[in-house]
């Protein structure tokens, strides 16, 4: 199913888009629904919320099989690429300190999970770490995640 992207909430777009820009995951689209599931409220005057799933292609999992998208000039899934469709420095620049804000709470997810080897939340929280690097940033996304 194709959306249009005025049907979408701006700003839980762009939290999506943002939080898949943080883990490094390339492997989906809001107006493709490709691995997000868009949700339309009971009032259909509101706009559609996207869910996003399917991580196993982001950076932050670096499945082995996992392969770049080579479209989006990608050489390695540890690459990052906002696919967002709101770029907007005043949205996005909310949901950086909000993300920022969940960065303990991240990590404690990781930390506490058992089924993962030290090296591997090692790796995983050393990823996340570059997230808040400015020059870890698209341009686009570089004024907004300052």
């Amino acid at each position: 199913m194709n959306i249009d992207s005025s049907r979408l909430n701006p700003r839980q777009e762009a939290l999506v888009s943002a939080f898949q820009y943080l883990i490094g995951n390339a492997d989906w689209s809001t107006t493709l629904s490709r691995n997000v599931k868009l949700i339309q409220p009971y009032d259909t005057t509101a706009k559609v919320i996207v869910v996003p799933y399917d991580f196993d292609f982001s950076g932050l999992v670096d499945a082995p099989y996992a392969v770049p998208d080579n479209s989006l000039g990608l050489k390695s899934v540890r690459e990052r690429a906002f696919l967002g469709i709101h770029e907007n420095v005043e949205v996005l620049s909310p949901i950086k300190r909000y993300l920022e804000s969940k960065k303990d709470e991240m990590y404690a997810v990781i930390n506490d999970c058992k089924s993962l080897s030290k090296p591997t939340k090692v790796a995983m929280i050393t990823y996340l770490e570059t997230f808040y690097s400015p020059d870890a940033t698209s341009p686009a996304l570089h004024h907004a995640f300052k």
